[in-house]
């Protein structure tokens, strides 16, 4: 999930009070620029403010429902003991502190599939820790791939440079009922051996399909029961560059 905060809802032991969370979500919110019905559009699809304004009168909403306002919000949602922890390099520039993100030796393909040979790290980029936060990374989960190829064009570019989150690499079930207008996550998948980037789309616990942005040339890859067992999901991504070349 998200961990640009960390959202610690224990459902044995000690609870966080509904109040509580309806203040880090507001916050939150808030920090990031959003009206209420602009999270409730991002967590349950829907315009309806009920869920926030349930948290507000003091209402405890369910697992799903917390999780998704965290999704929403860039919040970690953690239950359970321990958790892994590390770090990254860190520098300070001009007073500013930056965290110095891995930059892999391999390429994710936005077209046919890039074999991974091995992981090699071959260089580091700084990028701005509060930054990193307000998009919802932590660095020590964060690594860089190269893209390569057209299916995710005109999205993701031929040799962008594309940040992924590691820790998020498990896509959220979630059925898509006619109104639900919310897209698909992005994520670097490895099959047989490739590694490529595409929107990944979870209706059910038993499905799994693949979409590629320039979709006039590159048709939806739909994964069914043990076949979803062959992908590996390496990582969401969370932001990529685009250089200009003449």
């Amino acid at each position: 999930m998200f961990a640009c905060a960390i959202c610690r809802i224990v459902y044995f032991g000690t609870m966080i009070r509904t109040v509580e969370f309806y203040d880090l979500v507001e916050r939150h919110r808030e920090m990031l620029g959003l009206t209420q019905v602009e999270v409730a559009k991002r967590a349950f699809g829907q315009n309806s403010t009920a869920v926030i304004q349930g948290l507000r009168r003091g209402k405890s909403p369910g697992m799903e429902r917390i999780g998704a306002l965290c999704e929403a919000l860039g919040l970690e949602f953690y239950v359970g003991p321990p958790r892994e922890t590390g770090d990254t390099p860190r520098t300070i520039i001009e007073g500013k502190d930056f965290a110095a993100i891995p930059r892999y030796g391999l390429e994710a393909s936005a077209g046919p599939g890039a074999a991974v040979i091995e992981e090699v790290e071959v260089d580091r980029l700084a990028f701005r820790r509060d930054w990193l936060a307000r998009i919802g990374v932590a660095p020590q989960n964060a690594g860089l791939f190269a893209a390569r190829g057209d299916s995710m064009f005109p999205l993701i570019h031929d040799g962008d440079q594309v940040m992924v989150d590691f820790s998020r690499n498990a896509p959220v079930v979630r059925p898509r009922p006619a109104p639900d207008q919310r897209r698909a996550d992005i994520y670097v998948i490895q099959t047989d051996g490739d590694l490529r980037i595409k929107w990944v789309e979870r209706p059910s616990a038993d499905r799994l399909i693949l979409y590629s942005e320039n979709a006039a040339l590159y048709a939806p890859e739909i994964y069914a029961g043990a076949e979803i067992d062959t992908l590996k999901i390496v990582g969401k991504a969370m932001w990529w560059s685009h250089t200009v070349k003449d």
